[in-house]
């Protein structure tokens, strides 16, 4: 029972950030380097190379999940992972491709009641 109220709650929060991603601006061309998030009790982490980006996810006081989101601009498609550590955990999604044109990468974070997103980065 437990695990799936668990599972029941991770979907939501997962819904709740996928809704809200790419609505706080447009694609930034050719990002490198680092761009974080906040809410109370966590920090995310979008990490930027040439062509490669993984998030980040520290949690301080609450459980916490973080989204990195994936689009293709010429087929429309997406992909995403979550991740989500309680109090004093932390870890890395896995790598996913971005460039100048096609693929761009955002990132949200959650701690159950406050959720904020970055722009698209390309």
């Amino acid at each position: 029972m437990a695990f799936s109220l668990r599972r029941a709650a991770m979907l939501s929060v997962s819904a709740a950030l996928l809704a809200t991603v790419g609505m706080n601006g447009t694609a930034h061309a050719g990002t490198t380097g680092s761009v974080s998030i906040s809410v109370p009790g966590c920090i995310g982490h979008l990490n930027l190379s040439s062509n490669w980006a993984y998030g980040h996810l520290d949690s301080y006081t609450n459980t916490c999940w973080l989204t990195i989101f994936d689009r293709n601009d010429q087929t429309g498609g997406e992909t995403s992972q979550t991740i989500s550590y309680g109090a004093g955990g932390s870890g890395n999604t896995a790598q996913f491709y971005h460039d100048s044109v096609v693929h761009a990468v955002a990132m949200a974070i959650s701690n159950g009641s406050q959720n904020n997103d970055t722009a698209w980065y390309h």
